[in-house]
């Protein structure tokens, strides 16, 4: 489970700290053994499982989505590279209409809102017009029915978003009308990256739109989706050498 629920960058942090702790517990009380070493990096296991859609998985996916909330949550969640959390404590306030931008400023989590986790997650991302229209389209939706205030929730009623439990249950019957391969929610931040590095968009725009607090965090969860430039420099020297 832990896995599915952290970047790789994450999981070796938590790998260390479990062989340090064990291997104190050798020096000092006479464990026989390293768990955490003999079992292995969680980073090398979790590359290896990474999942994410290619665009026209997306695509196939988000065609049968109809509900309004749920069409403008999965293409912002899937075009800005957010945090479920952070677009569920997403508030009118923080969408410039003008500008085409959402302001991540805080995050939600079992209910509660906190800030980002770290200082580099506050960011406003930019978006295509495609899911400002949907946001506006939702924003009108919403007005019909009550007065919008802005510190409202975008994607639920009132302060109150969506549950954690109808998300996710709403998502795997999209998930089984679309007939996409299933991914986690958490692996739309994936699926953005690789889209963004298929477009050759350099790491450090790819770091600043996932909120990462620099780029070798990106380079070290998303380095083997970056194509080898191998050949390019042969190319460039054989070219020289002529």
């Amino acid at each position: 489970e832990i896995i599915n629920q952290y970047s790789a960058v994450y999981l070796k942090k938590i790998h260390t700290v479990l062989s340090s702790i064990f291997n104190f517990a050798i020096k000092f009380y006479g464990l026989a053994s390293n768990p955490a070493r003999i079992a292995g990096n969680f980073e090398k296991e979790s590359n290896k499982r990474m999942n994410f859609w290619e665009f026209d998985e997306f695509k196939q996916f988000i065609e049968v989505v109809d509900d309004p909330i749920y069409k403008a949550f999965f293409s912002t969640l899937y075009y800005s590279g957010a945090r479920k959390g952070e677009l569920l404590a997403l508030t009118w306030a923080d969408i410039n209409f003008e500008e085409n931008s959402i302001d991540i400023n805080k995050t939600e989590y079992n209910r509660q809102i906190t800030p980002p986790k770290t200082k580099s997650s506050n960011r406003v991302i930019l978006l295509p017009t495609y899911v400002i229209d949907l946001l506006k389209e939702l924003k009108n939706h919403a007005t019909v029915k009550i007065p919008l205030k802005k510190d409202y929730v975008v994607f639920g009623e009132l302060y109150k978003s969506i549950t954690t439990a109808t998300l996710h249950k709403d998502y795997e019957k999209y998930i089984s009308i679309s007939g996409v391969k299933p991914i986690l929610i958490h692996e739309f931040r994936h699926s953005h990256a690789s889209y963004l590095i298929n477009k050759g968009i350099s790491p450090l725009v790819v770091a600043q739109r996932l909120g990462h607090s620099n780029v070798s965090t990106t380079l070290n969860t998303y380095s083997h989706l970056y194509p080898s430039k191998q050949a390019e420099v042969i190319a460039f020297m054989e070219a020289d050498l002529l």
